[in-house]
């Protein structure tokens, strides 16, 4: 995996994750209180669904994150000389008679 594209991928998930998280207060503090109406309990039910949704999509992304973490190698790590092996995994496959 390519370590630049693994945090940009983070820092994706970090804004989307501020965006939703700001949006919850907004969802819920623009509504006059329940007066008990089916349908603005379905509204409100309607806005928690989507709400937990984005969390579970995000929990989701989040989890892919951690495994994908595993196999990222970081800068320092590849510019030192290492002490012991490693496993790699190879991006390109060719044959020539010199390699």
């Amino acid at each position: 995996m390519y370590y630049q594209q693994f945090w940009h991928e983070v820092e994706e998930s970090n804004e989307w994750l501020q965006y939703q998280l700001s949006r919850i207060p907004q969802l819920f503090s623009s509504k006059s209180p329940i007066s008990g109406s089916t349908q603005q309990i379905k509204k409100t039910m309607n806005d928690m669904f989507d709400i937990l949704r984005d969390y579970l999509q995000w929990q989701t992304r989040l989890d892919i994150l951690f495994e994908r973490a595993k196999h990222v190698i970081p800068l320092k790590a590849r510019s030192e000389k290492m002490m012991k092996s490693r496993q790699v995994q190879v991006m390109i496959d060719y044959k020539t008679k010199e390699v």
